[in-house]
């Protein structure tokens, strides 16, 4: 994990961590016995989540260029809200058809993939950085 951290960046590192916890924590939802454990692994996730949540911002503020901001954080935005919509209807008809605990096993394994996605995107942009210019004008570049 601390060769994850130095290679990819802190935040880079919290986003792909964050996002393996995540779906290893609903993968272990499969396992629970009370709805007490249920929850604790829910909100474990949901801590998780906004770890992830947290990460992206700040993966998309460092990487992207200043004046694409805006569009970047509005893209990041509108893809989470359409995820957050079709995951609710795809998780409900997955429920309906093979029940409840194997929404949690999809959504895990998306999480690992994704995790792992990441990383790799992260690591293949930083061994092919492109040319950026300097920033100019503004309080940072003054």
């Amino acid at each position: 994990a601390v060769g994850v951290a130095i290679n990819l960046g802190f935040s880079k590192a919290i986003l792909v961590g964050c996002s393996v916890a995540a779906g290893l924590t609903y993968i272990l939802v499969l396992f629970v016995g009370s709805a007490v454990q249920l929850a604790g692994f829910v909100a474990l996730t949901g801590l998780f989540m906004g770890g992830m949540s947290s990460a992206t911002s700040a993966v998309v503020g460092a990487t992207v260029p200043r004046e694409m901001h805006s569009r970047a954080f509005g893209a990041v935005q509108s893809v989470t809200a359409l995820a957050m919509a079709s995951g609710s209807i795809l998780g409900g008809g997955l429920a309906t058809v093979l029940g409840l605990r194997y929404v949690f096993l999809v959504n895990g394994v998306a999480f690992v993939v994704t995790g792992f996605l990441a990383y790799l995107l992260m690591s293949l942009r930083e061994s092919h950085p492109k040319k950026r210019e300097p920033a100019t004008g503004g309080r940072m570049g003054e």
